[in-house]
């Protein structure tokens, strides 16, 4: 396990980059503030530009952490943030992280986040060492369990009422994962 922190890549259509207090504006209006992106999410959708800069500050100063997995997803042409991935769970004793993301509503079903999900696993896998990546998704939301399924990811199963939704109610969710195992037979990196 070799903890180097977030670095950026580019894929075919995307720039994966580290946040600033810049894209704090795009960011609300993109993604945080929409209530679609964040029905099935944890955390209620954001109610000014100023909550989200408040976030991106945080997320900024946890940059210096190396073990610090979080990208901004940007357009490759214009830089506009449309997205975040990151490593919200890791588990290094057992070379295990989970992954989360979320992308602005206009650019769903364009294969953007499956794009994003292949970059992130690519380079946990070959220069972080991780063993095996997963994430999950509420099981009422199974658009996201398709970007997972392209990626590589194999369904595990429905872990039943796993975390409690941004109303608190619990909600069962599907769990996904990938292994170094099955990455290395894709013959992706």
């Amino acid at each position: 396990m070799k903890h180097i922190g977030t670095q950026e890549m580019t894929t075919y259509r995307l720039r994966l980059r580290r946040f600033t207090i810049e894209d704090a504006a795009a960011m609300y209006q993109n993604w945080a503030s929409d209530p679609q992106v964040t029905q099935y999410l944890t955390w209620p959708p954001h109610r000014s530009v100023s909550q989200t800069e408040q976030l991106l500050c945080m997320w900024v100063m946890q940059y210096a952490k190396s073990e610090t997995y979080r990208w901004c997803i940007a357009d490759k042409r214009t830089n506009e943030p449309i997205g975040c991935i990151d490593a919200v769970g890791q588990d290094d004793k057992n070379l295990r992280a989970t992954i989360g993301y979320c992308m602005a509503h206009r650019l769903w079903s364009h294969g953007l986040m499956t794009e994003a999900l292949i970059a992130v696993e690519d380079f946990l896998f070959a220069k972080v060492g991780y063993n095996r990546i997963d994430a999950y998704h509420n099981i009422r939301n199974p658009a996201s369990g398709k970007v997972m399924q392209k990626s590589g990811m194999q369904r595990e199963g429905v872990l039943r009422q796993f975390l409690l939704n941004r109303q608190g109610h619990p909600v069962d969710v599907v769990l996904w994962s990938i292994l170094r195992s099955e990455w290395q037979a894709m013959d992706r990196g």
